[in-house]
């Protein structure tokens, strides 16, 4: 907590000057006394404003003022990136930012920001007014359950902030059910970022949960992170269930089989989703039969994200068919980088854009075969690439 009475030091009152005085002939130097009045301003001027609060605290502190957080401190957007602050410098830019009323956008990226930190900026948060997007990526705010704490009591308590950004924070299991409890409590946050971190198969429950009832949320970022099996299972239900999310990053998670077919649920069901990215789950070619099924039914998404995954040249091949068959498609990008494609997906692809020109489709080599058996064997169930792509090419 800060020290009030030490951080800033109040000034002795000014000395009253007589009206008269200024016309005495007892003042021979005009020059001299317009130096002194001077001289004694400056000795008692109160800092008021953002910067002199800055370099008051930076004097009780015994910190180097930061040349470019006095010049950019009256910014609308004011971006701090890797400045590698000490936990008092931390403190000293937290205090003249409590009740700036300029700064609308702030970014402490990559300042290894920890526990000790954390307080201050959490306090800050929580006072100010004007603050609506905040960045702390790349900083260790979930290493210790005090920082998380102190995040948790920032997020819950703040009535402002529309953007958050908390990713690579090293949060994990431990941290999940008390962040989605102040994330629970605040009801403005449009956008938030909690990607590269730790979290795992302890997290999925609690994340599935708020992201299922959260109905504020339009763009959330789950990527890199360590969801497997279930826990993968549970978040993506929770995006299925969601009624207002617009983009969302689940991309280097492993959803394998039983995770890509909720995905599948997904598409087909949710009808406010516009930007979907599952690009490095370890989707198989049984996930993207089931996509390109539940595709047929889905008006709503925008850009769809599946590079990287090993769903084979026929799981690529029914997906573009499905783009293809379905009427009400508004796809405007498919990604599908470093996945084999046939000259029979080129063909689907041209017929495509000849309707629809402005749509993209990135994609991996063109090769002459297949690198599909006819008949697969996905987890034990038998996927019939033949079928499905009959049953495609005849509706």
């Amino acid at each position: 907590e800060y020290d009030d009475d030490n951080d800033i030091e109040i000034p002795k009152p000014r000395k009253i000057l007589d009206p008269e005085l200024l016309y005495s002939n007892d003042i021979d130097n005009e020059k001299d006394y317009e130096t002194d009045l001077e001289d004694d301003e400056k000795k008692n001027k109160q800092p008021n404003t953002p910067k002199d609060i800055y370099i008051n605290m930076c004097e009780n502190l015994k910190v180097i003022p930061c040349r470019y957080f006095m010049a950019h401190i009256e910014n609308k957007k004011l971006v701090m990136r890797y400045h590698q602050f000490s936990n008092e410098e931390v403190r000293a830019i937290s205090k003249p930012l409590w009740h700036n009323f300029n700064v609308e956008k702030l970014y402490l990226d990559g300042n290894w920001i920890e526990f000790s930190g954390a307080k201050y900026l959490s306090r800050m948060v929580r006072q100010n007014d004007f603050i609506t997007e905040l960045s702390l990526a790349d900083n260790r705010l979930g290493e210790t359950t005090q920082g998380t704490q102190e995040v948790c009591r920032m997020v819950s308590e703040n009535c402002i902030l529309k953007k958050l950004n908390m990713s690579g924070n090293c949060f994990s299991d431990r941290d999940i059910e008390i962040l989605t409890i102040a994330l629970e409590k605040n009801r403005l946050l449009k956008e938030l970022d909690l990607s590269h971190n730790n979290f795992g198969e302890e997290s999925g429950k609690f994340l599935g949960q708020f992201i299922s009832s959260n109905d504020t949320l339009e763009v959330l970022d789950l990527s890199w992170n360590n969801f497997r099996g279930k826990a993968a299972k549970e978040i993506a239900l929770g995006i299925k269930e969601n009624v207002r999310l617009k983009r969302c990053n689940v991309s280097f998670n492993g959803f394998d089989t039983d995770g890509g077919k909720v995905l599948a649920d997904v598409i087909k069901s949710n009808n406010t989703l516009e930007h979907l990215s599952i690009s490095n789950t370890r989707l198989t070619a049984e996930c993207a039969a089931a996509i390109a099924n539940a595709y047929e039914q889905n008006d709503s998404l925008r850009s769809l994200n599946m590079s990287n995954n090993p769903i084979t040249t026929s799981g690529a091949l029914a997906i573009i068919y499905s783009i293809k068959l379905n009427s009400f498609s508004i796809l405007e990008l498919l990604e599908l980088s470093e996945i084999p494609v046939t000259k029979d997906f080129e063909s689907v692809l041209k017929e495509i854009q000849e309707i629809r020109p402005d749509f993209k489709c990135l994609r991996g080599p063109v090769i002459s075969t297949s690198n599909t058996k006819s008949i697969l064997y996905e987890g034990g169930t038998k996927v019939d690439f033949e079928k499905i792509l009959s049953s495609l090419k005849n509706k």
